[in-house]
């Protein structure tokens, strides 16, 4: 059978056409029926999306309001943030429902008001009764929440849901323990007179304060002296690692990412094999060792581990941006040693990382320019010819005999002489590149090559900072061996002059 003819394309279109018509008839009906109550047959619906989607933050998000346990909400908003990990709407949306739901579970067994002491809170008449009434209506509350939000494990939601859920039955356990008789000479809880049901029930509040304020160092300081008292204690490995996570993502936007390795590898000491700390782990893994790659120059293995990262997640840091820069410089060092085709599909690459790269553009336009072959056609050489006085340091433009410009120039400096000779314009570049310097050369006219640089007549040419190199100094010997003209002289030569026009440098 024939691949790729136009019978191959039609079909492959229609199978293409026909599986995306099937998703977006499956997430509607997952929707519908999440609307309507129907929660069984909308997780059906939406994990069938997921399946064939993976990459669909909006079903995600769904299947995580209307996941019938805590542990597959955790997974649906872990995939949804790995997706997009930035939405201020979300954020903002997140905040309401920790301060909704700290207040529900403060109304119910989360915060109970018998046993060791705990915050005063006011039960509002309607507060569910403490027990699997109320933990049945607390999860229906943060279900109800996910479906409200755009979650975001970086904000905590995810602790909100532990100590909501899945630990909330073994705090209401720890604090129903008698409260300790406090007198003068009472020893401070942190000694060992306290059982460790009730050292746990009074680092409780402490604990709560900081998950609500996402303060995760805290924290975990706190969850490690609760292990330290109760190893088992129920719910704690759960808080750990969410804990653990949840740092370890803190401190990737802090860009520490050595830290920050840390605490994943302990998230999944705890979890092996958690596709979110997993993912991180590796993410941050490669990035650094991008980035040390980059420095050293070594511009294939910067590609090679920035790309993995950048197919994990485009938006993670600043993974765009040097991947761009690392195939611009494997272009310009394979151009460097004449390998022009190898160059060109590196700024091509480049720019499929970074549309609006200029100067990967500027490339791209050059060694294209450099591998299209001349035209067959002999080009005439017209009237006109440009001479340079380099002991005058004197530009001159001819029509037939006739002067038509004149400016001052500057040619190379001692020992990057500009080389005297007859020569003529051998290609036209609006901005060229000098990969050398790092300079940009607008109104660049190409004259002669001195050995794998070409030498030419273009205006003054620019920083990377936007500076203009040698501003102020035309009229003296300053070039690395090219003819600078100011900017407006050198755009009225470059729209004046041809291919082909006839350049003569004298001394």
């Amino acid at each position: 059978m024939a691949i790729g003819g136009p019978k191959g394309r039609s079909q492959a279109s229609a199978e293409y056409e026909s599986q995306e018509a099937r998703l977006k008839e499956w997430f509607q009906a997952g929707v519908t029926a999440a609307r309507a109550g129907r929660l069984q047959q909308a997780r059906s619906h939406l994990r069938r999306v997921t399946a064939h989607d993976p990459q669909n933050e909006e079903a995600w998000l769904w299947l995580a309001s209307v996941a019938d346990d805590p542990q597959e909400t955790l997974v649906c908003l872990a995939q949804a943030l790995t997706i997009n990990p930035r939405n201020e709407h979300a954020k903002a949306a997140i905040r309401w429902a920790r301060a909704k739901l700290v207040e529900e579970s403060r109304a119910s067994s989360f915060y109970p008001t018998d046993g060791v002491a705990s915050p005063t809170v006011a039960t509002p008449p309607s507060s569910p009764v403490p027990g699997q009434a109320a933990s049945a209506s607390k999860w229906m509350s943060f279900r109800r929440a996910v479906g409200l939000l755009i979650a975001t494990l970086l904000l905590g939601l995810v602790g909100l849901v532990l100590f909501t859920t899945v630990g909330a039955e073994a705090w209401r356990v720890a604090s129903a323990a008698p409260t300790p008789t406090m007198n003068p000479t009472a020893m401070p809880l942190s000694t060992a007179t306290l059982t460790p049901a009730e050292l746990i029930a009074g680092l409780r509040p402490e604990l709560d304060q900081a998950w609500q304020a996402g303060d995760w160092q805290r924290a975990l300081e706190i969850l490690e002296q609760i292990q330290a008292a109760d190893p088992a204690h129920e719910g704690l490995q759960q808080g750990l690692f969410t804990a653990h996570l949840l740092r370890g993502l803190e401190l990737v936007e802090a860009n520490q990412l050595e830290e920050a390795i840390v605490h994943f590898e302990r998230a999944l000491a705890i979890r092996p094999g958690d596709p979110t700390a997993q993912s991180q782990r590796q993410a941050a893994l490669g990035y650094l060792a991008g980035m040390k790659s980059y420095r050293q120059a070594d511009w294939d293995r910067a590609v090679e581990e920035l790309t993995a990262v950048y197919n994990m997640d485009p938006n993670y840091k600043e993974v765009s941006a040097w991947l761009y820069s690392a195939h611009l410089n494997r272009g310009l060092a394979m151009q460097g040693h004449g390998q022009l085709a190898a160059a060109q599909g590196e700024y091509q690459r480049a720019l499929e990382v970074m549309s609006d790269g200029e100067d990967a553009r500027i490339k791209l336009a050059e060694v294209t320019f450099l591998l299209t072959p001349p035209t067959p056609t002999p080009r005439p050489i017209p009237n006109k010819r440009i001479e340079v006085d380099i002991s005058e340091q004197h530009f001159y433009a001819y029509e037939g005999d006739a002067l038509v410009y004149s400016f001052v120039c500057s040619t190379g400096e001692p020992g990057r002489d500009t080389a005297p000779g007859r020569y003529q314009v051998l290609d036209k570049i609006p901005m060229a590149y000098a990969s050398t310097w790092n300079l940009k050369m607008p109104y660049w006219l190409g004259i002669y090559w001195a050995g794998t640089l070409e030498n030419g007549i273009h205006a003054l040419p620019i920083l990377s900072s936007g500076q203009k190199l040698w501003d102020g100094y035309l009229g003296q010997r300053v070039s690395y061996g090219c003819i600078i003209l100011s900017t407006e002289a050198a755009r009225t030569i470059y729209d004046w002059a041809e291919v082909g026009t006839p350049v003569i440098i004298r001394r």
